[in-house]
C-alpha cells in the first residue's frame, strides 16, 4: 500500500460574489457588503502533479514491463 508523509489535500474557502479565498475561519466575505453563509463555497484541492509523480515512481517498473509486451505483440 502506498503511504504518504506529505498531504497533498488541502481545504479552502472561496467568496461566490468575488471569488476571493477567504481565511479558514472566516464565515462570510469581508469585500462583499451582501456576503452570507450561502456565499461560501469550499474547496477541497490536491496537488495532482505531486500525486501522479509519485504513483509512477513507485510503478514506473510494472508499467515498462507491460508496454514492453504489449510491443512485442504487435500483429
Amino acid at each position: 500500500m502506498l503511504q504518504l508523509k506529505v498531504n497533498f489535500f488541502k481545504k479552502r474557502k472561496v467568496c461566490l460574489l468575488c471569488y476571493n479565498d477567504l481565511a479558514g475561519d472566516a464565515r462570510i466575505c469581508l469585500n462583499c457588503p451582501t456576503s452570507a453563509d450561502s456565499n461560501i463555497a469550499i474547496i477541497y484541492d490536491s496537488d495532482l502533479m505531486s500525486i501522479l509523480s509519485i504513483l509512477l515512481k513507485k510503478h514506473w517498473k510494472t508499467i515498462f514491463t507491460y508496454k514492453e509486451e504489449l510491443r512485442s505483440n504487435n500483429d
